[in-house]
């Protein structure tokens, strides 16, 4: 399956990668977290918990080429994995980098 095209409720096109960070709620809990795939304006990833739909997070993550990214969102969707939980996270603003440069 590939995930580099651009579906109705997209605006930009999702690109693979494996990011590892931490995401953190505003209440100042946070627990570990995997990008799957990413676009400049959102990202589906694995969560080990339930986050409920509308809930702000901030995702500290690092690259597989060492940047670290500081983002910001909402989960749009949550669902229930065999190994956890899929989210999907819409950016508060849209990543200043290329992809390219830092997948």
């Amino acid at each position: 399956m590939s995930y580099d095209y651009v579906s109705d409720r997209r605006a930009y096109k999702r690109k693979p990668c494996l990011w590892r960070g931490d995401c953190t709620f505003r209440d100042g809990t946070y627990h570990g977290i995997k990008v799957m795939d990413v676009s400049p304006g959102g990202a589906r990833a694995l969560s080990p918990n339930f986050i409920p739909i509308n809930s702000y997070i901030k995702m500290g993550l690092a690259t597989a080429k060492g940047f670290k990214l500081a983002i910001e969102g909402k989960v749009c969707w949550c669902e229930k994995l065999l190994d956890g939980f899929g989210i999907g996270v819409y950016f508060d603003k849209a990543l200043p980098y290329s992809l390219e440069n830092i997948l």
